[in-house]
């Protein structure tokens, strides 16, 4: 029996890049925007740069995999 593969990301009809095509890919990326709307009222990249910047950079490299 085959699995019915479902895709969470697709190709845009226009533009460049990828866009959610499942309710799974939805939920990515609104937890995607969550977290990035949180971590920037935690942590103010006046005081703490390199931590503002290696946080999204992470949480961003955790998206991709």
């Amino acid at each position: 029996m085959k699995a019915d593969r479902t895709y969470w990301f697709g190709k845009k009809r226009f533009g460049w890049g990828i866009g959610p095509r499942s309710w799974q890919g939805w939920v990515t990326m609104l937890v995607y925007t969550a977290l990035m709307i949180a971590l920037s009222r935690l942590i103010d990249p006046g005081l703490h740069y390199a931590l503002a910047l290696a946080s999204r950079i992470g949480i961003t490299l955790l998206l991709l995999q």
